[in-house]
């Protein structure tokens, strides 16, 4: 976590970065009342939504996510994916 209420003491969006190991996925989950962002820095993946097909992802991809979304990213089997992401309002709850 790079920016949280406790660590940083903003109060309207977290901020962490995310590494996700070659071949693996993080799990599926959804931000109840958040609005999510998520910026690849360096590998290539999959952007997984529920219900929608994968979105390829790599250096310089922005993914969106409305609240209340299951999501998951999943790395190449070549590359670890890391990635900038944030939610607004900042809270602790995946679902």
């Amino acid at each position: 976590m790079l920016a949280t209420p406790e660590k940083a003491g903003n109060r309207q969006v977290l901020v962490a970065l995310c590494r996700i190991p070659a071949g693996q996925a993080a799990p599926w989950h959804a931000h109840e009342g958040h609005e999510e962002f998520i910026y690849i820095l360096s590998g290539s993946g999959e952007f997984l939504v529920e219900g929608r097909d994968p979105i390829a992802v790599r250096p310089g991809s922005l993914n969106l996510v409305p609240p209340d979304t299951r999501h998951c990213h999943r790395a190449s089997a070549t590359e670890d994916l890391l990635f900038l992401w944030g939610y607004a309002p900042p809270g602790p709850q995946l679902s």
